[in-house]
């Protein structure tokens, strides 16, 4: 267990869906008695109809509501899912029905304000990004923007507060990380850092200004655009840690390791060290050793890894490394876990090892026409 000082009569547990490639998150805190939900993230497209949108039914027939929908970053295997409950939601409400479930807020740091461009000048910014290139393809960057758009609107059309009670609007690490209480569980806002919502807004506006001139991209600036999204989108992820029933989970969307220790180190949540154990670690970005490292998971160390593995295997997360840097951790209670979505070809290498070194750790995999696992 975690050592949170925050009472036993809160519940806090994490529900993990099946999200193939992608990520997709059910938050229960609060009284046990009545719980909260909060939906972190949707999964890549065709995620909702098969696993999400069952799991939120679950939830829904218990009576529950969703107090936000929480969007980490623009990203395809992070938001596709997210447009398809909130188009379910904006076809309920003209058609005068009950919605599939109730939201009550959504939190996004939408794309327009990263980059601070007036609508017009965001307009051509995004019309250029979407033009094809010689070659006839599309930026799936583009993709993605254009689902954060869509998301925005359909929040707008559902009269849904966008990031209510956020200074300016944006959900991001304070210099006195904001801290919410309710029903007795914490939730702390940890991310982003507001130097990479910066660096965000710079390198896209870079790029667009060595490259608007020209009535369409080729391939090499498809490269730099993805690259800019890959790495520094990522690092512009929320983040969030939450307290409650003696427990505490870390979300990480896809941030950056460095970035995660700088935020609990300035929250007060390390020790002299520089180290925090949580009961529960999402791990971040699908187990890319891009964004971790040994001295990560050396001074972040979890009861529970949740890995969202992709399921086609094609990006190679959850990379081998990162899941021997797990193993390799410290284990403060003794033994870990490792829940994972998928059984990718890395995550039978590493049940390998824990067979034959005997580690005592537990590889759990979502069970195959489950929608989600509870922890």
């Amino acid at each position: 267990m975690g050592n949170s000082s925050v009472g036993q009569s809160t519940v806090l547990r994490l529900h993990v869906v099946q999200a193939d490639y992608g990520d997709s998150l059910i938050l229960e805190y609060g009284q046990a008695a009545a719980p909260r939900f909060m939906l972190i993230d949707g999964g890549p497209p065709g995620v909702y109809s098969a696993h999400l949108k069952p799991a939120l039914k679950s939830l829904a027939q218990r009576g529950a509501a969703l107090e936000a929908v929480m969007l980490t970053h623009v990203d395809e295997d992070h938001v596709a899912g997210l447009v398809d409950l909130a188009y379910d939601l904006v076809e309920a409400k003209e058609q005068n029905s009950a919605p599939l479930i109730s939201v009550r807020a959504l939190w996004y740091n939408t794309f327009r304000q990263a980059l601070g461009l007036p609508d017009f000048a965001y307009s051509q910014f995004q019309d250029f990004l979407a033009a094809p290139a010689p070659d006839g393809g599309v930026n799936p960057v583009a993709f993605s923007i254009a689902q954060g758009e869509l998301l925005l609107e359909a929040a707008r059309a559902l009269g849904m507060p966008v990031n209510p009670g956020f200074a300016a609007g944006v959900v991001q690490l304070q210099s006195a990380p904001q801290v919410m209480q309710v029903d007795g569980a914490r939730l702390w806002v940890l991310g982003p850092r507001p130097q990479n919502l910066e660096r965000l807004k710079k390198d896209w506006l870079t790029w667009y200004e060595k490259r608007k001139k020209k009535p369409s991209f080729g391939s090499g600036a498809q490269r730099t655009a993805r690259a800019i999204d890959r790495a520094v989108a990522n690092r512009s992820s929320i983040i969030l840690l939450a307290e409650g029933g003696g427990r505490r989970i870390l979300l990480t969307g896809d941030a950056h390791g460095d970035d995660i220790l700088a935020a609990l180190k300035q929250a007060g949540l390390t020790d002299r060290g520089g180290r925090l154990h949580v009961d529960v670690l999402k791990v971040q970005h699908h187990g890319s050793l891009r964004n971790a490292s040994p001295e990560f998971f050396q001074q972040l160390t979890a009861d529970v890894y949740v890995i969202s593995a992709n399921k086609h295997g094609h990006d190679g997360n959850p990379d081998l490394e990162t899941l021997n840097w797990i193993l390799d951790a410290p284990r403060p209670n003794g033994r870990m876990r490792m829940v994972a979505t998928n059984l990718t070809p890395n995550l039978k290498i590493i049940k390998r090892r824990i067979k034959k070194e005997k580690i005592p750790c537990e590889l759990v995999v979502l069970a195959a026409g489950e929608h989600s696992i509870r922890l």
